[in-house]
Parts: structure tokens; sequence; C-alpha cells
């Protein structure tokens, strides 16, 4: 860790994978709660959820490798993230104006026939895929600052690093929650606000050379 993260820029580039594993942990890990207490749907539509955020992250990182071959994918670093905040906000206004019709769970069938479902739908995929987006050309860039020398040791630090994210950001946001400071909804305004420092922080990566 004393070894790769000297590299100012290899630092920022390990750093915002880390933020990127957080966030998607954290998405992950909302989403039973999400569907039960605020959809008021049923257990299959965490399947259906965590699904199209795995197609949303891998199209993404189709889109990214397409888009590189034309561009600097590294200059869309920022609007990226800036993307995955508004969809990720979006997604806590929408849970806000969402009304529960009845105590009893809804099927997955009964509740892709309300038109404001397709809303989380399409802010899930889109917030993944910006997020598959910006992981690639990052990715990339960390495997190319370090070196054939150094690249085992940059992939350890680097994994190093998103789990002790990955579990900081769940233990506090598990805190949060239960302790009530914020709603399970209010989670996803949490993250919003995480992804938009992250774009400010990784801003001055879109002046490094094309790969």
């Amino acid at each position: 860790l004393h070894d790769i993260l000297r590299n100012k820029t290899l630092r920022k580039c390990i750093i915002g994978l880390s933020i990127f594993w957080m966030a998607g942990a954290l998405y992950v890990s909302q989403l039973a709660g999400f569907c039960r207490h605020i959809l008021n749907a049923r257990e299959e539509l965490v399947i259906v959820f965590t699904l199209l955020f795995s197609i949303g992250v891998a199209l993404g990182a189709c889109i990214a490798a397409v888009y590189h071959k034309y561009f600097n994918a590294l200059r869309a670093i920022t609007p990226a993230l800036l993307l995955m905040a508004f969809f990720t906000a979006d997604l806590f206004f929408a849970a806000m104006s969402w009304e529960r019709n009845s105590e009893t769970l809804i099927g997955l069938l009964e509740i892709i026939r309300i038109p404001r479902f397709w809303r989380f739908t399409a802010d899930l995929i889109l917030l993944a895929a910006c997020g598959g987006f910006y992981f690639v050309p990052l990715s990339a860039l960390m495997q190319k600052l370090a070196g054939a020398r150094a690249l085992a040791r940059a992939v350890a630090a680097n994994n190093i690093l998103n789990a002790i994210a990955i579990t900081a950001g769940s233990i506090l946001t598990g805190v949060l929650v239960s302790s009530h400071v914020i709603s399970i909804e209010g989670v996803f305004l949490l993250i919003a606000g995480l992804n938009v420092c992250a774009a400010c922080y990784l801003f001055p990566l879109r002046n490094t050379q094309k790969l």
C-alpha cells in the first residue's frame, strides 16, 4: 500500500475504484429492504433488480470500450459519475413519491403494470451503466501506471482498499439506517452525494493522455 499509493495519479485511480465497489455494494445491499418496505413488493423483484444492475454495469463497460476507440474515455469519468449521482438521486425522489396501495406484498407481474415502476427500472439500469462506464478506463489507467513490474502489487493494494471501502460503507449505512438517522431510500441520496464527491476528486484525470 505504501509503495503503490505514493504515486498521486495511481492513488486517485485506486480510491476511485474503491468508491465504485463501495457504492455498488450499497446499492445491492439496499435492494431487499427497498423492494420490501418501499415498493411493497415480493422477494422476486430483488432478484430482477440485481440482474438489471449487473446488466447495466456490463452495458456501461461495453460502451466505454467502444467509446475509447474514438475518444479519450478518461475525459468522460467525471460526467459519468455526475450522471450516476443524478440517477441515484432520482431513485430517492421516485421512492418518496411512491404510494403503497396495500399492506399485502405485490408480485412482479402486478408491479410491472404500474407505469411509475419503470422509473425505478430505468434509474437502476442507467446508474449501473454509468458506473460500468467510468470503472473500465479507471481500471485500465491503474494497470498502465503500475506497469508490469508493480502490477500485482497495484491490484493487491486495490483489492485491500476495495474491501475496506465496502466494509466501512456497509457498516456505516447499517448503523445509520438501524438508528433511524436516515431512511432506506435516504441511502440512495447519500450514495449520490458520494458520487458527486468522487467526480470532483477524479476531475484532474481528464487531462491524462489517452490510454
